[in-house]
């Protein structure tokens, strides 16, 4: 068989770098059943980002477990989430199955002082193509975040360690295996003042993924991202200082290295990519009252710059800080500019809406410079039905009931965004033995749209809480290599949890 030529994995190594895949750049946190831009409320509210207050801290924002101690006021929390989706074609020509568990979500807090959080999800996916094979996948992640400090809050100290474990199996005698760590971190921060807090990280990720066949391993690559360090503030939030906002910068090196094998033939390296990386966003809301109503306009601006080089691969070579000579040929730059507007409007804290639009544009250059764009938009009403004046509710029990619509356009190449699938590095089964052009124009703009309806249900003063979700999304998927075609479908979700208080 003709062995891949070395354009051929330029376009794979840097392709199929993380950073890559970001279209609207954000620091989410590892533990992604306790982000709050996860959970069923905000997916019922169109999925906003900066419009909504909650999102405001160094937890949702940058990752950081210092956050916890100004978001969960309870002492002990449990609880658990479902959370399907199942999406088809015309004629049912491609299904596609998605759940996420997640059993138990563990909370230990001592409000201010110490905080922890548990967790163990699990996601599975089923990818069938009608009269073809069929995809499944499964990943295990499991984590801790721990934060601890004085009250006076001068000194904070916060520790985070989550591990992925998944695996692909295709129709036949092949699987992918996958290892994982999204994040393990060390963050000491400092509340300076009652409206300012700062933190600084420093940690790493990975992720080592292989191709088993009946015939021997034929493919392991991993990545490495270290150093990874950055800054985050968080500001406001008083009654005196009725702006709020959120300033997250991380940089670091991402480095690509593995080997592949043709079945029943030789092994060979793929090259060394190494990708310098500085990411910067910030989100900043000013809340205005005018008699009965808040206003609260809010905007957002992220940038992240990328500088990926490739090396010659080194055989039998197991470090990630070993490289061999430097490849002109492969050397790429991207940037990436994103910019939102939106509000949060509410009345007598009853009604509230959200509104907000984002654009970003991708600027990637090779052998010249090649430009995309890419548009968000998020829809979300509120009612908070017990505070009605006809509503006469129990003073231990709330009502929310929430609707929401989102559009968003991702690269045609990694469609799904909000299931978190399972990702390999290469798109394909086998090895692929065909010679291919390195093309660094931007992928194209596939769009994502989806109708919510939820609600919030609050029992023994709040207590327990349960939280549910029904959506109706549709998007782009793609069948093989470059065919593409339309599917839609239906996304429940449930969300228990008990709090003692």
């Amino acid at each position: 068989m003709k062995m891949p030529g070395p354009l051929f994995f330029a376009a794979i190594s840097l392709a199929s770098m993380p950073g890559l895949t970001q279209i609207f750049p954000e620091a989410p946190p590892a533990n992604r059943s306790a982000s709050g831009s996860n959970s069923l409320r905000n997916l019922a509210l169109g999925e906003p980002r900066f419009t909504n207050a909650q999102l405001y801290n160094l937890y949702d924002q940058g990752g950081s477990p210092l956050g916890l101690l100004e978001t969960h006021p309870e002492r002990v929390s449990a609880g658990f989430e479902i959370l399907g989706t199942s999406r088809s074609t015309d004629g049912d020509s491609l299904a596609i199955d998605h759940t996420d568990y997640a059993i138990p979500q563990l909370g230990f807090f001592k409000p201010g002082i110490v905080g922890a959080t548990l967790y163990y999800q699990r996601q599975a996916e089923t990818y069938q193509a009608k009269g073809g094979d069929s995809v499944e996948t499964g990943t295990s992640l499991f984590g801790v975040d721990l934060v601890a400090g004085p009250a006076s809050g001068l000194l904070r100290v916060g520790l985070a360690v989550h591990v992925a474990i998944g695996n692909m199996d295709y129709s036949g005698d092949m699987n992918r295996v996958i290892l994982a760590i999204p994040a393990l971190r060390f963050d000491i921060g400092s509340q300076l003042l009652p409206y300012l807090e700062v933190d600084a990280f420093a940690g790493f990720g990975g992720r080592f993924d292989s191709l088993q066949t009946p015939s021997g391993r034929l493919e392991r690559v991993a990545t490495l991202t270290l150093p990874r360090y950055g800054l985050l503030a968080d500001f406001g939030g008083t009654q005196s200082l009725p702006l709020i906002s959120d300033v997250v910068l991380e940089l670091g090196t991402e480095r690509f290295f593995g080997a592949y094998r043709q079945a029943g033939g030789a092994s060979a390296e793929y090259p060394i990519v190494w990708t310098d990386y500085w990411t910067l966003q910030t989100q900043w809301m000013y809340t205005l009252k005018v008699r009965e109503f808040k206003l609260a306009p809010a905007l957002r601006f992220a940038h992240r710059s990328e500088d990926a080089q490739g090396y010659a691969a080194i055989k039998g070579n197991q470090n990630p800080f070993k490289k061999g000579n430097k490849i002109n040929a492969m050397h790429e730059t991207r940037d990436i500019n994103a910019f939102g507007l939106g509000g949060s409007f509410s009345f007598r804290e009853m009604s509230t809406l959200l509104l907000e639009w984002e654009t970003s544009g991708h600027s990637y250059d090779v052998d010249s410079i090649q430009d995309e764009r890419y548009h968000r938009f998020s829809l979300g009403v509120e009612q908070q039905v017990e505070r009605l004046p006809w509503f006469r509710f129990p003073d231990n029990m709330s009502l929310a009931l929430r609707a929401g619509w989102t559009w968003r356009q991702d690269a045609k190449s990694v469609p799904g965004y909000r299931e978190f699938h399972f990702d390999p590095f290469l798109p394909s089964p086998r090895v692929p033995t065909r010679s291919v052009q390195l093309n660094p124009k931007p992928d194209d703009p596939a769009a994502y749209s989806a109708f919510s309806l939820g609600f919030g249900l609050g029992l023994l003063k709040e207590a327990l809480g349960i939280e549910g979700l029904l959506s109706f999304p549709s998007q782009l998927e793609r069948f093989g290599a470059t065919r593409t075609q339309d599917a839609s479908g239906t996304e429940f979700g449930i969300t228990v949890c008990y709090r003692v208080l």
